[in-house]
């Protein structure tokens, strides 16, 4: 506060003299002018500048989203990885849950006097020919 304090001094005592003895409208116009030529200067500085420094920091930046990309890109793949590794081994086991499920099904179906499975063809032709044609018993007349 107190380093600053000499330039708001120096600041009021030039409006209080501005304002206390007005300039002549000739010396006020060439003022003016000129303060606006050089604002105008300062404006288009200020902007060559920043455009200056986007044009250089724009490949910063795409380089920053790109470490960005890589980033999730790579959190992605931990957690795939994780799943892959237990995968076969949870895929093996779910295997071996359905095929023993199919065993006990065929099981409780063999106990319900159904044909027993893997019977040679042989053996159900000749129990299928026994029991279809029917033994024609005389009886006298």
């Amino acid at each position: 506060m107190k380093a600053s304090e000499p330039q708001y001094r120096r600041a009021w005592d030039e409006l209080h003299r501005s304002v206390a003895s007005p300039p002549s409208p000739a010396l006020s116009t060439w003022r003016l002018d000129e303060e606006l030529r050089a604002t105008k200067a300062e404006l288009e500085a200020t902007r060559q500048q920043v455009h200056n420094f986007i044009r250089n920091t724009r490949a910063y930046q795409q380089k920053e989203m790109a470490v960005h990309r890589q980033e999730l890109r790579a959190q992605w793949v931990l957690e795939q990885l994780h799943l892959i590794e237990t995968g076969p081994e949870a895929a093996d086991h779910d295997l071996s849950a359905i095929v023993n499920k199919k065993r006990k099904l065929r099981d409780t179906h063999d106990s319900d006097n159904s044909p027993p499975r893997g019977q040679p063809k042989g053996r159900k032709r000749e129990a299928s020919h026994s029991s279809s044609v029917p033994e024609l018993k005389s009886t006298p007349s």
